[in-house]
């Protein structure tokens, strides 16, 4: 070996050192973390991932996916991700609009394939803000006991009926409701070639490269990879999943029908799709940057992204323009007596943050428009989860 090929042999290692200690420590700390989170929220399983530039930095697994099985929770295991449904909607919404096959600021009423109070005064902007007006269906008494059907045969037009006019002016407040996003689908299977699976496909999967690890059509292909749901409310548990026909997964809780909800994925595959949304590879600059509002503060850190929880999971995605790292987590439990599965949030991004203090810069990005995607994301809150 020459002094100079040694010299950049030794200066590689130099390099390559602190990034290898780092990823170590980090993988030491977050599998910890996970495994005593799992069992202090009595969740039965978990996983979680960092993605740092498109490059998975972390991911990790606890617990089991279905314990009547004893099927461990693995990094491949698909869960729903509740609310977190939201951001990967509004995503498209907004492609939709930067293609042209939507204007954010006209009436909902054309696109919708049943008349709906309001409609015509209604804009498709103020659906994704959550500023229409609509109160949540979701929440309606008759929804509720049909939520605990496995096999509830559910449909549009089914839910679209119980939709009453805006209880207020459209744009004059803000109402987080579930109705919004609905409302959202039809739109999106009116002007899109194959309706929300294809426009997710299209859209979202295939240039953030999820390839299977998230999914919005019930495809049978993936389907023995979902995780079961254990909801508990008035100190009973059960599985949401116990009984269904459909695949084995509860009707209302996977499905392109529930553009407020409906898709399952993998702890990696949220943050690979977070990591293309607030890194750019999904829209154009200009809304890129709007999607960057600090819509949340955890660990004294400025982040932006969603929470989700219904009938029996629970997730979240934050990410962090600071340093352009994402963390994420999707879980089969959801405890609506205590909700203690929140502590993952604080629980993984405090571990992380110990784990790697030093920030990574970014480049010099664009102001923020306070516009569209931002609206929601930045005050995202939890799905709405019905009393049991």
């Amino acid at each position: 070996m020459t002094r100079l090929s040694s010299l950049a042999w030794s200066l590689s290692l130099a390099l390559c050192a602190p990034q290898t200690t780092l990823a170590a420590t980090l993988a030491t700390a977050m599998d910890a973390a996970l495994a005593r989170l799992v069992q202090q929220t009595g969740s039965p399983g978990a996983s979680a991932a960092v993605t740092r530039n498109g490059r998975t930095l972390w991911s990790g697994a606890s617990g089991l996916a279905r314990p009547d099985a004893g099927l461990a929770f693995s990094r491949d295991t698909l869960s729903s991700i509740a609310s977190v449904t939201k951001l990967v909607v509004s995503t498209i919404v907004t492609r939709l609009d930067e293609k042209g096959l939507i204007a954010l600021d006209a009436p909902i009423a054309p696109h919708l394939p049943n008349p709906v109070p309001g409609a015509d005064g209604v804009t498709i902007r103020q659906l994704m803000e959550m500023t229409a007006g609509y109160a949540d269906v979701e929440g309606l008494p008759e929804f509720e006991a049909a939520f605990r059907d496995p096999n509830h045969p559910w449909t549009r037009a089914e839910l679209f009926a119980r939709i009453e006019a805006p209880q207020f002016a459209p744009g004059t407040q803000w109402d987080y409701s579930n109705t919004n996003y609905l409302l959202l689908g039809a739109v999106i299977d009116d002007v899109y070639p194959g309706g929300t699976a294809a426009a997710f496909r299209d859209l979202i999967a295939d240039p953030a490269g999820l390839g299977d690890a998230m999914a919005f059509d019930r495809d049978p292909g993936v389907a023995g990879r979902v995780a079961d749901g254990y909801r508990t409310g008035s100190g009973v548990t059960w599985n949401v999943n116990a009984g269904a026909t459909d695949l084995g997964v509860n009707t209302s809780v996977w499905g392109p029908l529930w553009t407020d909800g409906g898709i399952v994925a993998s702890a990696e595959g949220v943050a690979r799709f977070a990591d293309a949304l607030y890194g750019g590879t999904l829209l154009n600059a200009a809304n890129t940057a709007a999607a960057k509002v600090c819509g949340y503060s955890f660990s004294n850190r400025c982040l932006d992204g969603f929470i989700g929880a219904f009938n029996g999971y629970s997730a979240f995605v934050m990410h962090d323009s600071a340093r352009n790292v994402t963390i994420s987590a999707v879980t089969n439990g959801l405890n609506e007596d205590t909700f203690d599965q929140k502590a993952f949030i604080p629980g993984l991004i405090d571990t992380y943050y110990a784990a790697d203090p030093s920030p990574v810069p970014l480049p010099a990005t664009a102001p923020l428009l306070g516009l569209g995607l931002a609206g929601l994301i930045g005050f995202g809150r939890a799905r709405r989860v019905r009393a049991a």
